[in-house]
């Protein structure tokens, strides 16, 4: 076989071949355009390649011209395909640069094909015989047209197009891109002197031989190949990435008892791992959709899931969610679950992804720390009522000795002849009235002595400071404290525990007593006040004592006391207590003489009572 069909067939057979295969790579994937823009340069190189073997073995002037004008149409599609890979693979050429060499090649296309001489080519006057290597081929004899600078300026235009479209790409804030275009500029700049000095010699006549624009824009190709073939190792070395990140991931989502899922919100499709559908009890062969998680839920969760999902789509798309899951167990297992959301253009949720975690063991942990606490609150309830106990007994000896007066005083009047029943009447009111108050008191003692868990109900911060300061009064009275209250109506409520709330306001009025109780009985004054703060509400206690120590947060550590024989627990369990209550205590000595406790506690709303 000859040479020249030897080399114009391997390079038209290889230009086919890369072509069928980025062309496959971009049906696979449409958003790789520069797949197909490299295909349509390759499938129109193979065809200029065909159209060249063909010419250099035309006979006559009239068929080399037929040949030479459809060459013209497959150099337009080259330079055209040229174009859309740098912008759709680059994205930095100028457009008007883009239009301007398109409409420039438009012009030579349409020169080309205008009838007479063609657009190299005033008249051909003679096909030649040349040896090229080794074999004879035929080239044209005849005089050039004065159109030919319109070609050297399509290749300065593109040239100028490649290299712009490089210096801007330097440009950009991009270590991963600025070594990608120098590569295809060395591709143009090698083709356009080979396609231009090929051109010369055949034009003007300078050597007899034949068009081999095709070898030269396999220059072209190479660099466009080059570029994305380097994507593609790119590509393999992500995906080789991506499976390694994938497989940690599974060992880390085993390991720490993670599920993965996807929500395909359209079709109702969710995908979860293998962990998943072990912690939510799904069969692995089952087809998983909203409602088949739903139905797994403890019933009194379905509905606070399905709002929150609700909330997440009309929101900022964050779903986040805390929920029971049914069990053969009696236990429930507890689940929390973080996903996010993403909307389509419209604002339409397509799909959620998140992951679940098993919580069980660290929601039954903490029912046990609750319930120690409120063990442990018990206890000093207990020893608070301890040293209460003198003053609540004269708190029920009081309306007890009223009644038993006042009985006495009803049986004599019963006695008088006649009776004095109107006198007896407003006894009897006075007696119940009494038993009322000591009834109050005792129900006040039993709540106290009350072992129990933690109920939070809406409550005024007032009432309970109204409530502790009525059980403490004989207490403070007897040991010459006076309390001064300052509590402004209008504030909203809080969630708490009444009983928890009052005996952690009873350990800070006999804490400041204590501290008062070396002191001149006219200096011993407590001052209690409530007040709004931003959304919570504040209550505060000072006394005039001789102030705390220096390292203030050492005093709510457990077992530190200054009382002779005291635990030391009874700050400790007030800063946990008021933690439960998500709130916080803290303590401080003011400029004056005394300290300082403030106590702050969420409000329910925002509403004044």
């Amino acid at each position: 076989m000859n040479p020249t069909t030897v080399i114009w067939s391997a390079a038209a057979a290889s230009c086919v071949t890369l072509a069928m295969v980025h062309l496959l790579s971009w049906c696979w994937n449409r958003e790789s355009k520069a797949s197909l823009w490299f295909a349509g340069t390759a499938l129109s190189v193979a065809l200029l390649a065909c159209i060249e073997s063909a010419m250099m073995r035309a006979q006559e002037p009239a068929g080399f011209l037929a040949l030479h004008r459809w060459g013209h149409v497959a150099f337009f599609v080259i330079i055209l395909c040229i174009v859309g890979f740098v912008q759709s693979y680059y994205r930095t050429g100028r457009w008007w640069l883009v239009w301007s060499l398109i409409g420039l090649r438009l012009l030579i296309l349409v020169l080309a094909f205008v009838p007479g001489p063609t657009f190299n080519f005033r008249e051909i006057t003679a096909m030649e015989p040349v040896v090229f290597l080794g074999e004879t081929v035929m080239t044209p004899r005849g005089t050039p047209t004065p159109w030919e600078f319109l070609g050297n300026a399509s290749g300065i235009l593109l040239l100028a197009f490649v290299i712009d479209a490089a210096v801007r790409l330097q440009r950009r804030d991009d270590s991963g891109e600025k070594r990608r275009t120098p590569v295809m500029a060395v591709g143009v700049v090698l083709f356009i002197l080979s396609c231009t000095v090929n051109g010369v010699l055949i034009h003007q006549g300078k050597a007899q031989v034949p068009y081999f624009i095709t070898l030269s824009f396999l220059f072209v190709i190479a660099a466009m190949k080059f570029e994305l073939s380097r994507d593609m190792l790119h590509a393999a070395r992500l995906a080789a990435e991506v499976r390694e990140n994938a497989e940690s991931m599974r060992l880390a989502a085993g390991a720490g008892e993670l599920a993965l899922w996807r929500w395909d919100i359209p079709r109702d499709r969710i995908w979860v791992s293998p962990g998943g559908r072990e912690l939510y009890g799904i069969p692995s062969e089952q087809a998983i959709g909203i409602q088949s998680v739903l139905d797994t839920l403890h019933e009194d969760d379905r509905e606070t899931v399905s709002e929150l999902i609700t909330r997440a789509f009309a929101g900022s798309g964050a779903f986040q969610a805390v929920y029971r899951v049914k069990t053969s167990r009696e236990v429930p297992r507890w689940i929390s679950a973080r996903g996010k959301t993403e909307f389509a253009p419209n604002g339409e949720p397509v799909r959620m992804r998140g992951v679940s975690v098993d919580i069980t063991s660290r929601i039954l942990a903490e029912q046990d720390a609750a319930r120690h606490r409120d063990e442990l609150a018990h206890l000093s309830r207990v020893t608070t009522l301890n040293e209460l106990s003198g003053s609540l007994a004269h708190e029920i000896y009081q309306p007890l000795a009223i009644i038993l007066s006042n009985a006495q005083a009803a049986q004599r009047l019963l006695a008088r002849t006649p009776p004095d029943l109107d006198e007896v009447r407003e006894i009897l009111v006075d007696i119940v009235d009494e038993d009322l108050r000591a009834g109050q008191v005792i129900e006040r003692l039993r709540s106290l002595f009350k072992r129990g868990q933690t109920k939070t109900t809406p409550v005024f911060l007032n009432e309970i400071v109204d409530e502790a300061v009525a059980l403490a009064h004989h207490n403070l009275a007897a040991r010459g404290v006076t309390t001064k209250v300052s509590m402004p109506s209008g504030l909203p409520q809080v969630m708490g525990d009444r009983i928890q709330l009052q005996q952690v306001l009873l350990n800070l009025l006999l804490n400041a007593a204590d501290a008062m109780s070396l002191q001149a009985p006219e200096t011993r004054h407590i001052h209690l006040s409530t007040a709004r703060s931003g959304d919570s509400v504040r209550l505060t206690v000072r006394d005039e004592g001789p102030g705390l120590p220096d390292d203030v947060e050492k005093i709510f550590q457990p077992f530190n006391t200054s009382k002779p024989g005291g635990l030391g627990l009874g700050l400790a369990i007030s800063r946990s207590i008021v933690a439960a209550h998500g709130g916080r205590i803290w303590a401080e000595n003011p400029p004056a003489r005394g300290a300082v406790f403030h106590i702050e506690i969420p409000a329910t709303n925002l509403e004044a009572a």
